[in-house]
């Protein structure tokens, strides 16, 4: 077996920890599912080329996963000695949010909240959905009223969204329970 310099560099630089991350990085750790991200190769002294998993040959790729996905890459020195690395993007479900209006005869108060939470502005056959900050349904029922107050006192605290469909039109919220 022949032990060359890069041999030995390579499994000196991984025993002090290094790992994929030092290796790849990503110009946003999380991301919504069907965003973009640019994965950057970050060289060290040996290695001067490298190849993705896709088969680009280039310092920077742009993803667009729609599920958290890991990306190999190969560096290679200048004798064509390898090490393979793999990174993995974390991506989110994300349940698109609007952007509260002045106008919006939507009303969603206390927020945060601790207890209860209570919508006002509802037309009739509104359906309520609430999903946790995973995208699991933890709440749905059908409204008849303008105003509703849902009791949230069970719920850990952390982000929930609040889905109201009315018709044809749905609006997402976001909720605070703290």
């Amino acid at each position: 077996m022949r032990i060359n310099l890069f041999t030995i560099l390579s499994v000196f630089v991984f025993a002090l920890g290094l790992k994929a991350q030092n290796f790849i990085s990503s110009s946003n750790t999380l991301i919504c599912a069907g965003e973009s991200v640019t994965l950057t190769a970050n060289h060290d002294f040996l290695h001067n080329w490298f190849l993705w998993s896709n088969g680009a040959t280039t310092k920077t790729i742009v993803v667009s996963p729609t599920v958290t996905t890991s990306y190999t890459l190969n560096l290679a020195d200048a004798d064509a000695n390898i090490i393979t690395v793999s990174f993995t993007q974390s991506v989110s479900l994300c349940l698109g949010l609007n952007k509260t209006n002045a106008n919006d005869p939507l009303q969603i108060f206390p927020n945060p909240c601790t207890d209860k939470i209570t919508l006002n502005g509802l037309e009739k056959q509104s359906l309520i959905v609430i999903h946790n900050a995973l995208g699991s349904i933890i709440y749905q029922d059908l409204i008849n009223e303008q105003k509703t107050e849902i009791d949230i006192s069970n719920y850990s605290p952390g982000v929930y969204f609040i889905k109201i469909k009315i018709a044809d039109a749905e609006i997402v919220r976001k909720m605070i329970k703290e």
